[in-house]
């Protein structure tokens, strides 16, 4: 597992299951949101990963400038990625949990994305390490 860790986040990533975790804590300073916002993306990208695991509920208040930019800059750049499955435990802050709330539904308006909401992290793990419904080898492999 390769981890990324700032003064509020620490982001790390298993190949091995195609999972990147990033857990917040505490204040949103503009740079710093950039900078783990981006590495979301560039990680994901570098590894080919496709589920992702978003523990938030430490994660307090988004500038509204900065929310613009997430809304706009990266989410076009959210949207070209392959992730299909997301496991959040929002924020217990109601504003940034709206906020991340309205992001994540433009999003599954403009890609297919599986998105769960969990109080309990092993319990977001497990559903995201589930295989989908979808899977055309499922049927093969269970019988």
């Amino acid at each position: 597992m390769s981890q990324l860790t700032t003064a509020h986040a620490t982001m790390s990533w298993r190949e091995e299951d195609s999972v990147l975790i990033a857990k917040w804590c505490g204040a949103v300073f503009s740079r710093e949101l950039k900078q783990i916002a981006q590495a979301l993306l560039e990680k994901t990208q570098e590894f080919k990963l496709n589920k992702w695991f978003l523990h938030l509920e430490e994660m307090q208040d988004i500038d509204f400038q900065d929310e613009n930019w997430l809304s706009t800059v990266w989410l076009e750049n959210f949207l070209s990625l392959p992730i299909y499955k997301l496991a959040l435990i929002p924020s217990q802050y109601l504003d940034n949990q709206m906020s991340i709330e309205q992001l994540i539904k433009v999003a599954q308006v403009m890609k297919p994305l599986e998105v769960q909401y969990f109080t309990e992290e092993q319990e977001a793990l497990s559903w995201l390490n589930e295989k989908a419904n979808t899977d055309p080898l499922a049927y093969f492999t269970q019988n």
